[in-house]
């Protein structure tokens, strides 16, 4: 559907007058705050803003871009949140972009923020990154804007440039020896969209504890999910069919599909099926029983993101690319029946 400037008056809360003076860069009195919550509204719903309106750019102006790609995701909401409490420090204005979880509408942004002048970029990648040679798009897309730029929460195949993110496989491990040392001989595992970062080295991080306990690896306990809780749902019927009551999903979204599954058919969480889930989303603490699950520090991720953006474009680093990893921690709650 084409974004109106009706649309964009909505969203800031002013007259379309107001939106089409500053969107064309008409003289004035609107204040500058204004104009600027309306053009990053404008950019948000991927509205075409005139290139002139980004043509030149005020020696005091200070901003970075970030491009998530879901709002409704936990992880990506703490990010955003650390971002923008560390960029204030620096005195950074962040333009916030939502590339909607597509490869296309995030090299829009690139694009467009390249336009702009933003001092660098941070990007969370979206679903389909790697996907018919996008990494190759990226590569080149960044490369060729001409700022600093870091990647955040999942990593680009051959795209290298400083990179934070939590120490995924670790956490998997973590969630999968807690389910084996409360006696659980066999653990199933819902993993996320294949082809992406944190999918493999939840992956890993599951091989990894099965081989820490003298057990094999079957593809059989593997069931593909897609992050959403219809897959969680899906898996958990599929794991009651094969006598799988030891659960590991690849996050939080997907446990409570396995919850819902176990409301509807009966079966009680912590007792008759055994989970863990990963990030630590605010669910967990409110459903009953409450969900163990793996800590993500989302919020301490985007801070560090920003810190290491404004160490290249400060230029107080140069040189070799680097990688953060923070080590998630496993919060013990009620969705784990002890067998040992």
């Amino acid at each position: 559907m084409k974004v109106t400037l009706e649309d964009i008056a909505r969203a800031a809360k002013v007259s379309k007058a107001t939106v089409s003076l500053v969107l064309n860069e008409k003289p004035c009195r609107i204040p500058p705050e204004t104009q600027k919550r309306i053009l990053d509204i404008a950019i948000e719903k991927g509205y075409k803003v005139p290139r002139k309106r980004y043509s030149k750019k005020k020696s005091d102006e200070k901003m970075i871009g970030v491009i998530y790609q879901e709002l409704d995701n936990f992880i990506h909401v703490q990010c955003m949140k650390g971002i923008e409490t560390q960029a204030s420090i620096y005195g950074f204005d962040v333009v916030a972009c939502n590339g909607r979880n597509t490869t296309e509408r995030s090299l829009e942004y690139i694009k467009i923020l390249a336009r702009m002048e933003v001092l660098g970029i941070i990007l969370i990648p979206p679903a389909d990154m790697n996907a018919n040679e996008n990494n190759i798009l990226f590569d080149n897309a960044l490369k060729s804007s001409g700022m600093d730029y870091l990647l955040l929460d999942q990593a680009i195949n051959n795209v290298f440039c400083d990179f934070v993110t939590s120490d995924n496989r670790a956490g998997a491990c973590m969630a999968t020896e807690y389910l084996i040392e409360n006696g659980h001989e066999k653990v199933g595992i819902i993993t996320g969209l294949q082809g992406v970062y944190t999918t493999r080295k939840r992956l890993e991080g599951y091989r990894d504890a099965l081989h820490l306990h003298g057990m094999n690896y079957d593809d059989g306990l593997v069931y593909t999910g897609n992050w959403k809780k219809e897959s969680g749902y899906l898996a958990a019927e599929y794991f009651a069919s094969i006598g799988v009551d030891a659960i590991f999903a690849m996050n939080d979204v997907m446990a409570l599909g396995v919850y819902q599954y176990a409301q509807e058919h009966k079966l009680r969480i912590g007792e008759d099926i055994s989970v863990v889930g990963f990030d630590y989303s605010a669910e967990c603490a409110e459903i009953t029983p409450s969900l163990t699950s793996i800590r993500q520090e989302g919020q301490m991720l985007g801070k560090k993101a920003c810190d290491m953006l404004a160490e290249r474009i400060q230029k107080e680093v140069d040189g070799a690319n680097r990688n953060y990893y923070y080590v998630p921690v496993l919060i013990e709650r009620e969705s784990v029946k002890n067998l040992a």
